[in-house]
């Protein structure tokens, strides 16, 4: 667990309160690999940090705010990841090599997958404005900055259209990362012969996907 106490105690400083603020935010995301979403409460990751209760809410005022954060630093390590793959690939690009790209940036951030599948349907129902717009505003200027990249490599995309493509990246993330990780008791059954047709392997089935998705608006371009 998260051993800052020390620091804890001694926030009066800007420095010494954005230690305190990550290290609340790592107490969540190691109780959050441990446990899983539903089950970690605030009270939790304020024992975990070493902070009163109270303390943790002048940083975050609900869960959904603090997993948010640690959210956003998960799609920049995401996008910094694509970037270099994107950046030392040489254009024109194939399908299946842009592809392999995102696959690969995704999987090595399962953290990313699991707060991403919340993102829309959890964690944006719970903050204010104040907490979303820096959240939203990152993830545009990422989202123009790679996708102006994807432009460069991929012949087929116009203006614009490398952005729009990372939102579909997202939505066969969440849809696939769902399919892959079903319910125990659904996932008991998925073993049966017969049921087969529904179990899904994330990385492959994305990766099929995304290629197709690049290939047939490689068709329409």
């Amino acid at each position: 667990m998260v051993n800052s106490a020390a620091v804890l105690k001694r926030a009066h400083h800007p420095e010494q309160r954005q230690q305190r603020r990550e290290a609340i935010v790592a107490a969540g995301r190691e109780l959050l690999l441990a446990h899983g979403y539903d089950a970690v409460g605030m009270l939790d990751i304020a024992r975990a940090a070493g902070v009163a209760k109270g303390t943790l809410y002048l940083y975050f005022p609900t869960k959904e705010a603090l997993f948010l954060e640690l959210l956003s630093s998960e799609y920049t390590s995401c996008f910094d990841v694509l970037d270099a793959a994107l950046a030392a690939m040489t254009a024109p690009a194939g399908a299946e090599a842009v592809a392999a790209a995102v696959t690969e940036s995704l999987t090595a951030h399962p953290l990313f997958l699991k707060l991403v599948a919340l993102l829309h349907v959890v964690l944006e129902h719970n903050i204010s404005p104040t907490e979303a717009r820096p959240f939203k505003m990152m993830l545009r200027e990422r989202t123009d900055t790679t996708g102006a990249r994807l432009e460069g490599l991929l012949p087929q995309l116009a203006a614009g259209d490398g952005a729009r493509l990372l939102l579909n990246v997202e939505a066969l993330a969440v849809g696939w990362r769902h399919l892959a990780e079903p319910a125990p008791v659904v996932a008991e059954l998925l073993a049966e012969p017969q049921l087969a047709l529904f179990r899904a392997d994330f990385a492959p089935a994305f990766h099929h996907s995304l290629a197709a998705l690049i290939r047939g608006w490689q068709d329409e371009g």
